[in-house]
């Protein structure tokens, strides 16, 4: 689930690299999984952080 995969990369506390591996580990293959890990893995300035006064969920 896109969703899923986003707030464990944003909200769960993790700095992205940490956040990439949960993903990896922890959600079965998909093509969704695979786009948003290979763009976060093939950016070369980094990608923007979540605004930390979102609640988690609030991703529509």
């Amino acid at each position: 689930n896109i969703k899923d995969i986003y707030d464990t990369i944003y909200f769960q506390g993790y700095n992205i690299t940490d956040g990439c591996a949960k993903v990896e580990q922890g959600f079965p293959d998909s093509e969704e999984k695979s786009t948003i890990l290979n763009f976060i893995r093939a950016s070369k300035r980094g990608i923007i952080r979540a605004n930390t006064s979102s609640e988690k969920g609030d991703i529509d």
